[in-house]
């Protein structure tokens, strides 16, 4: 049913835009197998993924076709706030774009993995020459798509990532005999004794 909104709704701002950045909004888009959760044998852990780009328009059409499919996410539209919230926030993906204001995504790119942080990075950018493809897996990216791009191929490559990429743990909290798994959304009590 949420497939079948988020395909209408494309569809719809696809008719709005015409002329403007074309991306694929072919009912397969939102059929991708992708599920925002993944076990790990402990449980479904929300996946949380931080789009850095400046464009208005990319970076809302990816919070909302992301945020339908289950996905948290959380948008910096300038190269500062996106590696200070990449550095600082929990995050299982970033989708970095290149060209970007105050700090470009190469240099984002190069001070997360100078830090350690082991985050998958997919570049989505229009820098499309061979030249910047490389360099960007130079720096550590872990795949690299191209603007405009087909939504369902972005899915299945967050998707690739993701299976192999580390997955935070899920953060726990305990409380007398209360357990709060925050990353699962979960609460759990000891059952009470009835009489």
């Amino acid at each position: 049913m949420l497939a079948s909104a988020f395909s209408h709704r494309l569809e719809e701002s696809a008719r709005k835009r015409e002329g403007s950045e074309s991306f694929d909004t072919d009912r397969s888009a939102v059929k991708a197998t992708l599920e925002p959760t993944l076990d790990r044998g402990k449980g479904d852990i929300l996946l949380r993924v931080l789009v850095i780009d400046d464009e208005r328009k990319t970076s809302s059409y990816l919070k909302t076709g992301l945020s339908e499919q289950g996905f948290v996410v959380d948008v910096a539209r300038n190269g500062e706030d996106g590696l200070h919230l990449a550095a600082h926030g929990e995050y299982d993906l970033v989708i970095l774009d290149v060209m970007l204001p105050q700090r470009d995504g190469w240099s984002v790119l190069a001070n997360l993995r100078g830090e350690g942080n082991r985050t998958p990075v997919l570049m989505l950018t229009a820098r499309d020459d061979v030249p910047d493809r490389v360099k960007g897996f130079e720096l550590g990216a872990d795949d690299y798509l191209i603007k405009p791009f087909a939504f369902s191929e972005l899915v299945a490559r967050m998707h690739n990532l993701l299976r192999r990429g580390p997955v935070r743990p899920a953060t726990t909290l305990c409380a007398t005999d209360l357990e709060f798994e925050f990353g699962r959304q979960r609460a759990k009590a000891p059952p009470k004794p009835l009489g």
